[in-house]
This record gives structure tokens, sequence and C-alpha cells, in this order.
């Protein structure tokens, strides 16, 4: 997974990279400028759903690794109690 995100991040700068080399610095900035502060409201917008995302992702892996000791200890207190019962 840490592979793949940095590659979308590389691939994300070469993009923004050849966009102001295309476009030039100065048509990024008047288009920025006019999006104004709104724009910066639009971050949580985006940012919100990703932190749910890797939320989602460590809870699931904190329950699986819950779930494989739970399971673990099933089988052995299971495992236990019928040689007990076998050996009487």
């Amino acid at each position: 997974m840490k592979h793949g995100v940095r590659i979308a991040l590389a691939l994300g700068l070469v993009v923004m990279i050849a966009l102001i080399a295309r476009e030039g610095v100065g048509t990024i900035t008047t288009l920025l400028s006019r999006a104004g502060w709104i724009l910066i409201l639009l971050v949580p917008l985006q940012a919100f759903p990703l932190l749910l995302d890797v939320l989602d992702a460590k809870l699931r892996e904190t329950f699986a690794a819950h779930e494989r000791i739970l399971q673990a200890l099933c089988w052995q207190f299971a495992g236990n109690g019928s040689k007990g019962e076998e050996s009487h």
C-alpha cells in the first residue's frame, strides 16, 4: 500500500509541474486568486473522507488481530476441554 501511495504522490507532482510549465505560473496564480478563500474550505471536504478511510482501515486491522487472538484462545480452550474429558 505504501508503494502505491508513493507512486500516486509522484504522479500528482509530475502532473502539477507539467500544468505549471504548460500554463505558466501567472495563469495558475490568477486562477487561484479568483477562487479566493472559498477554495480553502474545500480542503476539509476532501480530507474528511480520507480520514474516515484511514480510520476504517486501522479499525479493520485491529479487529482482525483481536479476532485471530480470540480464535486461537477458543481453539486452545476447546482442545484442553476435550482432552480433559477424554482422560476421565
